[in-house]
């Protein structure tokens, strides 16, 4: 099912994915509360992705006869994803290349890339269940969290409790919240909002998405955000916005007005870019760290050629990899 919405929207949050991760415009401690409102909305962003595929992991469900087969494929194709790019950016390919290009000696090289690689591995040998969760890149836990929260999503399903899942995951928020000190809360958000999507696909076939109503809900959310920031202080890299009620409603905003404008973007180039959404989203780090270094990036115009030079590096580095079967399904 193709909703030219939702890829079109795809591609304006994988760029808010790429803001955030960037640290572009990060406090300083000068910026006022409304610069530091308007950063908020980036954060719809992660709980879009998740809304989003649970919402066409529940609608195949729905409609196969073997859903054990859909989930497999699903969870099968995730894990592969996670486990080659943990893979690779173990390697960290931008070190590598920096070592192999000053190199005085064959045998400097090799005690360097010792050194470099004893270093990479400490991590994973110290904390091996921690590698597992986060991948060992700072973006990757996303893919085991969405992992965790289609697998809910499908077992609710199964087992007829879909419309308790909700109330299930925001129990289990509170507790990391107030025992566990945000400790796996954003695997928790997963669930949160693969459970929303799971609750937006049962109303598929009744035609009663609102697009005045996804907008009320997303300037709800910011509103909710723009308290957190102006009474109480917080900033937008505080895990209160970024994993908080106000951003999961933008994204649910933001979601049911896709749904209730389907044909959004349809006559431009945004909904084919939107289809290589993973893709840009496991490899833009490599270009970060590759980019990054250019000076011609500290103004603010620069920021936003940064942005976009990083993002037209990753589409198109994920539209040449779906060229070939064999690397296909790691960035679509």
């Amino acid at each position: 099912m193709r909703i030219y919405s939702i890829d079109t929207i795809r591609v304006v949050a994988i760029i808010a994915v790429i803001l955030l991760h960037i640290d572009a415009l990060k406090p300083t401690g000068s910026e006022s509360d409304v610069f530091i409102v308007f950063r908020t909305v980036w954060r719809f962003s992660v709980p879009f992705f998740f809304l989003a595929s649970a919402y066409f992991l529940a609608l195949k469900l729905r409609n196969t006869a073997d859903m054990y087969a859909v989930l497999t494929k699903y969870i099968k194709r995730l894990l592969l994803v996670y486990l080659f790019w943990a893979l690779f950016y173990l390697l960290n390919l931008p070190a590598l290349i920096h070592l192999v290009a000053n190199a005085n000696s064959t045998q400097s090289l090799y005690w360097e890339l010792m050194a470099l690689y004893q270093r990479a591995l400490a991590p994973v040998t110290n904390n091996f269940l921690g590698f597992l969760v986060d991948g060992g890149m700072y973006h990757l836990w996303f893919i085991p969290a969405l992992a965790l929260g289609l697998l809910a999503v499908s077992l609710s399903i199964v087992f007829k409790f879909e419309r308790h899942l909700f109330w299930l995951a925001a129990i289990l928020y509170l507790i990391d919240v107030l025992f566990f000190g945000w400790y796996g809360v954003n695997y928790v958000f997963s669930i949160i909002s693969c459970a929303i999507g799971l609750h937006l696909s049962s109303n598929s076939a009744k035609g009663q998405y609102r697009a005045d109503l996804g907008m009320a809900l997303a300037f709800l959310g910011l509103v909710i955000n723009a308290a957190l920031v102006v009474v109480f202080g917080y900033d937008d890299m505080n895990i209160v916005v970024s994993f908080g009620a106000g951003s999961l409603l933008m994204a649910v905003g933001g979601l049911i007005y896709c749904l209730a404008n389907p044909a959004l973007g349809q006559s431009t180039w945004l909904p084919m870019l939107g289809r290589f959404t993973l893709g840009v989203y496991v490899v833009h780090p490599l270009f970060d760290q590759f980019l990054s270094s250019l000076s011609i990036w500290n103004t603010g115009p620069g920021i936003a050629a940064f942005v976009a030079a990083i993002y037209f590096c990753s589409v198109s580095f994920a539209y040449l990899l779906s060229r070939f079967s064999l690397t296909r399904s790691l960035v679509m």
